[in-house]
């Protein structure tokens, strides 16, 4: 069933022109790729601070160290919330996975680590953030309210990391394995990952 439905994804890449693989959301429809992805995967919308909760009380999404090889979580994360900012910390196992597996090896060849500012997202948090962010669409556009995406700022990234940063990326997504989006107004690498994600190097 997961083969049948990681099929349906490249399927859908393909028709969208996206074989050529483009972190230009506007060149590879990022947005409706997501949309796609979402409900193909079943993924659930996380409305509220109490469904977050729930979540993660159920081990649906899982805790984003704040640092390990290769990566550290903003501090801001979650700096509009009212209450309990680290529950913003978060994101499905697989992207977890994800985060551990690319910032080790950008740990390997650069000894530094990127900025995560932002995984998690509520809806109600979505559109509080939205007045604020030119990039933040509503929560039924948005793979962040899933739990599945994560963005990696490139701002303080060299030349050569950010180079080395798009090899994977691109890779990966024309495996249908995540979609990511080059950002402009906003300096960062926007990945919705998949639960078909595969850590094995994808070379």
């Amino acid at each position: 069933m997961r083969f049948l439905i990681s099929f349906a994804v490249v399927l859908f890449c393909q028709e969208a022109g996206a074989n050529r693989a483009s972190l230009s959301g506007f060149q590879d429809k990022g947005l409706k790729k997501e949309v796609v992805a979402v409900r193909l995967y079943n993924l659930t919308r996380i409305q509220n601070y109490q469904e977050l909760r729930a979540f993660i009380a159920k081990g649906l999404l899982q805790r984003i160290p704040n640092h390990g090889p290769g990566y550290i979580l903003d501090r801001r994360v979650g700096s509009r919330a009212s209450v309990n900012r680290v529950i913003y910390r978060y994101a499905r196992p697989y992207t977890v996975r994800f985060v551990k597996w690319f910032g080790k090896r950008y740990d390997d060849l650069f000894h530094r680590r990127f900025r995560i500012p932002s995984a998690v997202r509520t809806c109600a948090y979505q559109k509080l953030i939205a007045p604020g962010n030119i990039n933040a669409v509503s929560c039924e556009e948005t793979s962040h309210t899933t739990g599945a995406t994560i963005d990696i700022s490139y701002s303080d990234v060299s030349p050569a990391g950010r180079r080395w940063m798009e090899k994977p990326l691109l890779a990966l997504e024309k495996l249908g394995q995540i979609q990511a989006t080059r950002e402009i107004f906003q300096p960062v690498y926007h990945i919705m990952v998949y639960p078909t994600f595969s850590s094995l190097d994808p070379r």
